[in-house]
């Protein structure tokens, strides 16, 4: 069977947390999601509840670290997901996967992430060999939790960076959502991406 390559044109990447380019800074992570003492449900309520509120930085423009914010205090909401009824968050939070979900981080290595980064985006012999015609866009949020918003600033030094060593690589676009927060994908995926990226586009003419 042939795949073809050919027919994929675009890929959204939303508000991915920093080690999906390798980053890692020395500080510890304000979660109990690899607390194994913790029941996995209250390890989840615990998690979504820090990476569904809305935290105010100090600036989002600055791509400094010392700008981000980690502690949840001083919201400009409460997190989404202390906002749901019960039936709202069953019917939105799956515990078990959450309570899992820093496998992946605690066991590949930064470097090893960075690598496939820099490989999917800035390689132009990978670009032109592996879909061909497809463009990224980076979608980032005001709001989110500081690991989300300094990836968003590392894929614009990535994109900057390679544009002056003249590597062209894929197409990629970086976007910030204004007063949207880490949990803006909880809801219909296509109709509320699509709505905010259409609304986006129409302003770059």
């Amino acid at each position: 069977m042939r795949f073809s390559t050919e027919g994929i044109a675009n890929c959204r990447t939303p508000d991915v947390p920093e080690w999906f380019l390798g980053l890692r800074p020395d500080v510890q992570l304000l979660s109990d999601l690899g607390n194994a003492s913790v029941p996995p449900e209250q390890r989840a309520r615990m998690f979504t509840s820090y990476v569904s509120g809305y935290f105010k930085h100090r600036s989002i423009t600055s791509r400094k670290f010392e700008d981000l914010k980690m502690e949840l205090t001083d919201e400009i909401r409460t997190s989404t997901t202390d906002r749901m009824t019960e039936d709202e968050y069953n019917s939105a939070i799956n515990s078990g996967p959450i309570a899992r979900s820093d496998i992946l981080h605690a066991t590949v290595s930064g470097a090893e992430f960075k690598t496939y980064a820099l490989r999917a985006l800035f390689d132009d012999e990978m670009a032109h060999k592996y879909w061909p015609a497809l463009s990224v866009d980076v979608i980032w949020c005001e709001h989110s939790l500081w690991q989300c918003v300094n990836s968003g600033w590392e894929y614009q030094n990535l994109r900057e960076e390679f544009d002056k060593k003249g590597v062209a690589g894929r197409p990629l676009r970086v976007f910030m959502l204004p007063g949207a927060n880490h949990f803006v994908s909880i809801f219909p995926v296509n109709f509320i991406w699509m709505r905010l990226l259409t609304r986006f586009e129409a302003t770059l003419g």
